[in-house]
């Protein structure tokens, strides 16, 4: 996913990008060094994500900007692969633990524009919630 980000992103000249495949419990980011952190998918992964949110608030510039694109819950726990290591979360699992670190201008922006797929015989609905802040 890091490969096409950047190749599909190298085209821009209105602002420089750098993706950064590395596990983000880890990341070896400069504090107050980013204008924006954004990650798709990744939440699931995490046992703390309190700690996650206070590293992104750390690596951002006054001002920056967070964010973090997930399915549902309800369309995540329908793929047969969650059970296995997943840890699924409500939208408002998220927002309100921006809320409580402190964060600014939080919006949970759902889309649910894709109705449903077909994945290897299995149908899938597909919708995303797109979850901002500012530091």
């Amino acid at each position: 996913m890091a490969r096409e980000c950047q190749i599909h992103l190298a085209g821009l000249s209105s602002c420089a990008v750098t993706v950064i495949n590395a596990d983000c419990r880890a990341a070896a980011l400069t504090p107050a060094s980013a204008d924006a952190v954004f990650g798709t998918n990744f939440v699931y992964f995490l046992d703390d994500l309190t700690q996650f949110l206070q590293s992104a608030y750390r690596w951002l510039k006054p001002g920056g900007r967070l964010v973090i694109g997930i399915r549902s819950k309800t369309a995540m726990a329908a793929l047969p692969f969650t059970p296995f290591g997943f840890r699924l979360r409500e939208a408002s699992e998220i927002v309100a633990a921006m809320a409580a670190l402190g964060w600014r201008e939080i919006r949970d922006e759902y889309h649910d524009d894709e109705g449903e797929r077909e994945i290897n015989g299995l149908v899938v609905k597909v919708d995303a919630h797109v979850i901002s802040g500012n530091k």
